[in-house]
């Protein structure tokens, strides 16, 4: 979230010259129509103070985006994982703030293309 998508395609792409079968995982930030209201509260309120702080949130990309960013830096796609799905699904079983927003996802990639 803090690169533009240029800076975050090199980044990908430099580290996808690692040996094939290396795999990276990295969580990011969804768009605003893919948000609940919980994860669109946390960027109203938590994106402003990042700012202020030299920490500006540049880029937000929808699973299909962040798919097709990384197999052109020459990542294969492996998965893609909500808050909501890591870990036993009676840990998210709450309603005190902890409990899992549609804010961010979690990328797990290999490099190299699929044979």
């Amino acid at each position: 979230m803090y690169l533009t998508q240029p800076a975050l395609a090199g980044t990908l792409a430099e580290i996808g010259r690692l040996a094939p079968g290396t795999e990276i995982v990295a969580d990011y930030m969804l768009p605003a129509d893919m948000r609940d209201a919980d994860g669109s509260a946390y960027v109203e309120h938590v994106a402003p103070v990042a700012a202020e702080h030299g920490e500006p949130w540049l880029t937000f990309l929808a699973p299909a985006q962040m798919s097709d960013l990384l197999a052109r830096s020459g990542w294969r796609p492996l998965r893609h994982l909500r808050q909501q799905e890591v870990g036993a699904a009676t840990m998210w079983q709450r309603s005190d703030s902890l409990r899992p927003a549609a804010l961010s996802v979690i990328a797990h990639a290999a490099v190299g293309r699929p044979g």
